[in-house]
């Protein structure tokens, strides 16, 4: 074989070092590509959605899939939109309005403690989220329905900031929160807020996931309204705030979860009501006030699970309410304080504790070891 020329030879070793190069290059460029973060992008900075039409079928959903495969890939989702403001004027139509991020992990499924799970997540709906209904007979349903494949991977809130007003007669209002994977579920929103003057109305709100919201603020003027709060999951908010001076309302609360709240206030001016409060759950609350200065109505509040408050008052001005407290759980409250200076109500305190020794073994005998070999 002939030799190169010199010169030949260092044209092709520059050659090679060029190319040397060029595939460092491409290893730093696939390299960063691995770590970059992957989002989502927003539907809308601002959307705005005016209705004054009748029997309209309106769904808006965010249904981010922020993915995440082999490698250090970690992607976000984004929001529907940063401000969502909707207005409705008509009547008999059907709002949906979802949430319903999902991370999904490809990979190191068997890993959960890899830190290639970090920063997987959705992002709210709205980060404020405005909704002013002055219809009749709609239905409205607003659902945060994320869940994630891993623990690590987290979901969102609806909306950080919601402030839904109604005006209307003869609606059904849905406000849900929890998947079907609640392992990383986020809360509903930081600060929620619901004004009803209308009548007639069906008012839902149920939390089965994480934390509903920071504040709940709801103020009732309206009458003959069914309004009920369920709490399946987590904390339903640290400050409950209720304000009704509506006349014949159903108001009902159950605690099935974590503590209610830190701190809840009710406060009713209106009569002819019926107030249910329910926990069967953890402790209700820390700390629980209600003030009534309406008249006929009956208000009953029982506790099946832990304590029900830390501290309990209760001020009563009105007349010709019947009031009863039953505890069957835990002890009711460690102070309790009852104030009346309304006139012609029944007082109903019931303690049903009962301490008993059920021998499950000997009379509830259930092999569930046998028949399944």
């Amino acid at each position: 074989m002939t030799p190169l020329p010199s010169s030949d030879l260092q044209l092709l070793k520059e050659k090679v070092r060029i190319l040397d190069q060029d595939i460092m290059e491409l290893k730093n460029i696939a390299k960063s590509f691995q770590t970059q973060e992957l989002s989502v992008q927003d539907f809308a900075g601002s959307f705005t959605f005016d209705n004054m039409g009748d029997k309209n079928t309106i769904n808006i959903s965010n249904n981010e899939r922020p993915h995440h495969k082999k490698g250090k890939k970690r992607s976000s989702g984004g929001n529907f939109a940063k401000d969502v403001n909707i207005r409705n004027n008509g009547d008999k139509n059907k709002f949906t309005i979802t949430e319903n991020g999902n991370v999904n992990v490809q990979g190191y499924i068997q890993r959960p403690e890899s830190p290639v799970f970090d920063d997987l997540s959705v992002a709210n709906f709205a980060d404020n989220f405005h909704f002013d209904n002055s219809g009749s007979s709609n239905n409205i349903e607003i659902a945060n329905n994320e869940g994630s494949s891993t623990k690590k991977s987290s979901g969102s809130m609806f909306g950080k900031n919601i402030d839904f007003k109604n005006s209307g007669n003869g609606n059904a209002f849905s406000f849900g929160n929890g998947g079907k994977q609640n392992d990383a579920e986020d809360d509903f929103s930081n600060s929620f807020k619901f004004e009803n003057t209308g009548g007639h109305n069906d008012i839902l709100i149920k939390n089965g996931g994480g934390q509903f919201s920071k504040d709940v603020n709801i103020k009732n003027k309206g009458g003959n309204n069914n309004i009920g709060i369920d709490n399946e999951g987590g904390k339903f908010a640290k400050g409950v705030d209720i304000n009704n001076s509506g006349n014949h309302n159903n108001i009902g609360i159950t605690n099935n979860g974590d503590k209610f709240s830190k701190d809840f206030n009710l406060n009713n001016k209106g009569s002819l009501n019926n107030i249910g409060i329910s926990n069967n759950g953890d402790k209700f609350s820390k700390n629980f006030k209600m003030n009534n200065q309406g008249s006929l109505n009956d208000i009953g509040i029982q506790n099946r699970g832990d304590k029900f408050s830390s501290q309990f008052n209760l001020n009563n001005k009105g007349s010709r309410n019947d009031i009863g407290i039953t505890n069957r759980g835990a002890d009711f409250t460690n102070n309790m304080g009852i104030a009346n200076s309304g006139s012609l109500n029944n007082f109903n305190l019931n303690n049903h504790l009962n301490v008993q020794q059920y021998p499950y073994y000997q009379a509830y005998p259930y092999p569930y070891y046998y028949g399944y070999n």
